[in-house]
């Protein structure tokens, strides 16, 4: 029979361009098909007595000819060879034409559905020559070539385009999906970056306004309480200004400040010299020995946001002297600015009994925030003790 023999003129290529780009259907569809293809088999078992082995082999052969319905969903190539010899012979044997028509169509609609057109153009050139050789062996000529395409065309081109269709739905899903994870990302380096500006601004000044507040608690000396005040008033207004500039950036951009408002300056925006002085006056003005060393040629210019982060960097490191370091001590300071980085080095020496720090004032909050904005810079920040000293040795790359 001219349908037994089809299978062996399958091109090998056939199965890698079936599995090119497969889009398998859903396991409610797969149901369908094993459903379908059970009813089949049975009718066939009910109208086919099976006595002899060649009744046997038949049954047989349709049998995989309808597993091949469920297969098409995931392996269209292990479908088509399986439905070509057990289908040929119902149709030719049994006189079961116009069932296996049927099941061709159902067959060509699943491949379409689920894998490209070149792949559903091959199964349907490799069916119709399989309809061809059948109607040959059954009616000696292409009668049953015609009704054969009537229904398989019209079956392909709805698999196709219900196949585009699940495909721009899977493109679409997916692209959601991305969408959301990126969305997750961003609101997580968003929240990352409020905690650090949070820490920075307002932390920062309170520490130093508790720290303050604390050590003169006890004095009965006007000067010094008066200088307490003196200091703990400047903190909050620093402490003012930069949570006030750090609502404006958060705030729509209908509610910014006006040109009219007085422009507030903070620590960010006095440069770079003038930042490190202030942090390093601050220092002095708490009673620490500095040794300051700062080289910034004129003609090296460092991006504002290097120079930023590199002053609340300093910030936090000086922050962690006044709660840590032995009071009074000596802290060393190092700001060098050269073609390639801007590097700071922060030394002091570690007070044995830091018991003196309230719990609530010792978070480690600040180092996690030095070492991520130095990393967010592609810089590095290595903190921590050697030996009595605490260091903090950071590098920002200017490229």
């Amino acid at each position: 029979m001219a349908g037994d023999g089809e299978p062996r003129k399958t091109p090998r290529r056939l199965g890698r361009v079936l599995q090119a780009a497969p889009r398998p259907l859903s396991k409610v569809a797969t149901t369908v098909l094993a459903l379908l293809g059970a009813v089949l088999l049975l009718d066939f078992l009910l109208d086919t007595p099976v006595v002899t082995l060649a009744e046997l082999l038949r049954c047989v052969l349709f049998g995989l000819a309808c597993l091949a319905l469920p297969v098409s969903t995931r392996h269209p190539a292990a479908a088509t060879v399986l439905f070509l010899p057990g289908s040929a012979v119902a149709a030719v044997a049994t006189d079961r034409i116009g069932i296996v028509t049927i099941m061709a169509c159902v067959l060509v609609a699943v491949v379409a559905t689920v894998t490209s057109a070149r792949a559903a153009a091959v199964v349907l050139g490799v069916l119709t020559a399989w309809a061809a050789g059948v109607s040959v062996a059954v009616y000696g000529d292409l009668t049953h070539l015609g009704p054969y395409l009537l229904f398989a065309v019209p079956a392909m081109v709805v698999g196709l385009a219900f196949g585009r269709l699940r495909l721009h739905t899977h493109r679409t899903e997916r692209h959601n999906r991305e969408l959301l994870q990126r969305q997750a990302e961003v609101r997580s380096r968003e929240r990352a970056s409020l905690a650090r500006d949070l820490h920075d601004v307002v932390a920062h000044q309170l520490t130093l306004i508790s720290l303050v507040g604390g050590s003169r608690a006890r004095s009965a000396d006007p000067e010094k309480l008066r200088s307490a005040l003196v200091e703990t008033s400047e903190l909050s207004r620093e402490a003012l200004v930069e949570l006030r500039k750090l609502l404006r950036v958060l705030r729509d951009p209908s509610s910014l400040a006006t040109d009219a408002e007085p422009a507030q300056r903070g620590l960010v925006d006095v440069g770079l010299h003038d930042g490190v002085q202030l942090l390093v006056q601050r220092l002095l003005d708490l009673g620490f020995t500095v040794d300051l060393s700062f080289d910034a040629p004129a003609q090296i210019r460092a991006p504002r946001t290097t120079v930023e982060s590199l002053l609340r960097i300093l910030q936090e490191a000086t922050t962690n002297v006044v709660k840590y370091a032995v009071p009074a001590s000596r802290v060393v300071v190092g700001v060098r600015l050269s073609s390639e980085s801007l590097s700071l080095t922060v030394e002091s020496e570690v007070a044995r009994a830091r018991g003196r720090v309230s719990p609530e004032l010792a978070t480690g909050q600040g180092i996690i925030g030095m070492q991520e904005r130095a990393a967010l810079l592609g810089g590095e920040a290595i903190i921590g003790p050697v030996g009595q000293t605490w260091s903090v040795q950071v590098a920002l790359p200017l490229r």
